[in-house]
């Protein structure tokens, strides 16, 4: 991985909440990785420590009331805070797992506009939960992030990674580098044109 820039603040969003999850060990090798590089920073979302019920409104609807949950406020503040996404997620009938979803829909654009997303899928079978990724591109955009072209896919995630997420098969390495460095890029140019302001915010 190249680090050539200013600090960066990625935020891995793991995409499970089901007993032995296959998509922690994914998480946590992403969360090592990155946080061997310089001026990164890693916060790590699970949402089954958030705990959140099924969304009935808005965090900007609830924030004041003592119907939001106390972990949303938390969340709010890391989501703002991160230069960065990244979702690491299962596939679940083809689509976008419940906990992702659950998660964002949350929040607006003022959390995300304009900020890189990348994109992680795995499965227990050989497609690596592709399917549900293609899924994703015309959701993230609603959200305002900015897809990253590419998209880092792993089959058999349990023969890949051990439960501590220690890598099995080598070939992972590379393709996270190449996954990791596409994402760096993205973030280093967003994060500059951040601060000139945003497209319609002038």
């Amino acid at each position: 991985m190249r680090i050539d820039h200013l600090a960066t603040n990625i935020c891995v969003l793991l995409g499970s909440v089901r007993t032995n999850r296959n998509g922690e060990r994914l998480a946590k090798y992403i969360v090592n990785e990155l946080e061997k590089c310089d001026d990164v920073s890693v916060q790590l979302i699970d949402p089954k420590d958030l705990n959140l019920p099924i969304l009935m409104a808005r965090y900007d609807d609830i924030k004041d009331s003592h119907e939001c949950p106390p972990s949303l406020h938390g969340l709010q503040k890391t989501l703002t805070s991160c230069t960065s996404l990244i979702i690491v997620s299962p596939e679940y009938n083809h689509a976008i797992p419940p906990a992702v979803s659950n998660t964002l829909d949350y929040f607006s654009h003022a959390e995300f506009y304009f900020k890189p997303v990348g994109l992680v899928t795995y499965s227990v079978g050989q497609y690596g939960g592709v399917r549900a990724g293609s899924q994703y591109a015309s959701y993230l955009r609603a959200l305002g992030l900015v897809g990253v072209p590419r998209v880092l896919s792993v089959p058999e995630v349990q023969n890949t990674l051990d439960k501590d997420g220690h890598v099995l098969v080598n070939s992972l390495r590379s393709s996270f580098s190449a996954f990791a460095d596409e994402l760096m890029w993205f973030d280093a140019a967003l994060s500059a044109q951040r601060e000139t302001g945003l497209p319609g915010h002038h």
